[in-house]
């Protein structure tokens, strides 16, 4: 088992990395409706704990789908090149600037989808009085400036840099404590590319043996790959990880090509690609 550079953790912490975090709140497009979930509960002679509250969709279906995908996609900058830490993502320095100009495009994308909802509010109103029956009233959409009210957003940028008035014993001990949360954390995403390569090797195995379960060819390799680049901007800290990781990719980039259909109709691909995983696997066991 491979051991952590603690030197240049530290140095990476308090030199080379920010913690970025973001924190978004909008109005979901939705009403909860106690009422109806004591009718159901008391229809199907059950509690209405167990329903808990039913909710009235106030938005169509594809502006619920814009508005959920703009949503998701706030903090995927952050996310593909950051280190899950501290309720945020530890970002290299170097990869700032770029994080911080495509996270403020994934907001201001999700605002446009929010002044769309806005301008669309008439259509909502009367579409809420054909689609709720009884159940609407006037206001159930709420007011413009309340929905543009409850967009709120919050970008928090942090450094590891510490007050000397702390004193030594205190600047060290929270050192080694953001070194050791740095370490569980770096681990995690290491054993995530391990469960992905296992979780291919599952599928290959399952297809070759007929069961309908399909891989398809890349889609598995990307998800690692993604997690591969994620890792190596971080790979210093772990001596050896950055040249396994390459190896890693070598051998994905000979095997990526390999699909369900070919293996069914060939065993011998399907074996070489166990093969090829397996060796991904042992590759990864010293990590």
């Amino acid at each position: 088992m491979s051991t952590f550079n603690a030197n240049y953790i530290a140095r990476m912490l308090s030199e080379e990395t920010v913690l970025m975090g973001i924190k978004v709140s909008k109005w979901g497009g939705t009403k909860a409706d106690s009422s109806s979930a004591a009718t159901l509960a008391e229809e199907y002679k059950g509690d209405v704990e167990g329903w808990g509250n039913a909710s009235m969709r106030l938005l169509p279906k594809e502006m619920r789908s814009t508005l959920s995908k703009a949503s998701q996609q706030v903090g995927s900058a952050m996310k593909q090149v950051g280190i899950p830490f501290m309720g945020g993502y530890l970002i290299r320095v170097d990869d700032y600037a770029r994080v911080r100009v495509e996270t403020d495009k994934e907001i201001a994308q999700l605002s446009l989808v929010i002044d769309e909802i806005i301008q669309q509010r008439p259509m909502l109103e009367m579409r809420a009085k054909e689609t709720l029956g009884e159940k609407y009233y006037d206001g159930i959409i709420p007011p413009a400036d309340e929905i543009r009210e409850k967009f709120r957003h919050q970008v928090t940028v942090t450094s590891q840099e510490l007050p000397q008035k702390l004193g030594a014993e205190d600047i060290e001990r929270i050192k080694d404590e953001s070194s050791s949360a740095f370490t569980d954390a770096f681990s995690a995403q290491v054993d995530l590319i391990k469960s992905l390569v296992s979780g291919l090797k599952e599928a290959v195995d399952a297809t070759m043996k007929g069961d309908k379960k399909k891989f398809r060819a890349g889609s598995h390799w990307e998800h690692i790959k993604e997690q591969i680049a994620l890792v190596k901007r971080h790979s210093d800290v772990m001596p050896g990880l950055k040249e396994a990781l390459e190896q890693v990719e070598m051998i994905s980039g000979m095997l990526e090509s390999i699909n369900s259909t070919s293996v069914k109709e060939d065993l011998k691909k399907g074996e070489a690609l166990k093969s090829g995983v397996t060796g991904i696997e042992s590759i990864l066991a010293d990590f």
